[in-house]
């Protein structure tokens, strides 16, 4: 298993809202720490290998490259990942008729993930699920879309998540108008 150097760990980029708070790792990468997943489950590193696994199956060339690194003591495992050059995805972009082909892209991959039986993965944010907009998807500066988080919804109890599986489906395909 691959230990992050927290030397490397700069500026922070994200600290509120999500299920991380981001940093700035080196020079072109990110270091991702969960607020949630470790208080939740046990055996974290093996649900972040699954959600990547199944993160890339389905998503494919969406999906911003994940590893997997930990302290120096084999805990606290972290999420590394290129830094993505873009910003949260607006709806006002989907009036490129390119953009909004890659989101129901997208939302079909996840249609299919669910209907396969495997757990939602967390589209929205914490803040995004609040307002209605997928803050998990990013519009880079190439102008392609890409998930920069993965990880599933399994976390939470089986009714609660139900619930948030039908709702986020339900807030992404209004999103696009399907």
């Amino acid at each position: 298993m691959e230990h992050y150097d927290p030397s490397r760990i700069g500026q922070c980029i994200s600290l509120l809202f999500g299920e991380h708070t981001v940093y700035r790792y080196g020079e072109s990468e990110v270091i991702k720490f969960s607020h949630v997943t470790h208080l939740l489950r046990d055996n974290e590193i093996n649900y972040l290998r699954r959600d990547i696994e199944i993160g890339e199956k389905y998503f494919g060339e969406y999906m911003v490259p994940t590893r997997i690194a930990t302290r120096a003591d084999g805990k606290r495992p972290v999420l590394i990942q290129p830094f993505v050059h873009g910003r949260i995805l607006e709806k006002s972009d989907l009036k490129n008729p390119a953009l909004a082909q890659q989101y129901r892209d997208i939302i079909n991959r996840h249609r299919r993930l669910l209907e396969d039986g495997h757990p939602a993965i967390d589209l929205m944010s914490g803040i995004g699920f609040l307002l209605g907009k997928p803050r998990n998807i990013y519009l880079t500066d190439e102008g392609m879309l890409r998930l920069i988080d993965v990880t599933s919804v399994e976390m939470f109890s089986a009714p609660f998540r139900a619930w948030v599986e039908r709702r986020q489906s339900a807030m992404l395909e209004r999103y696009v108008g399907m």
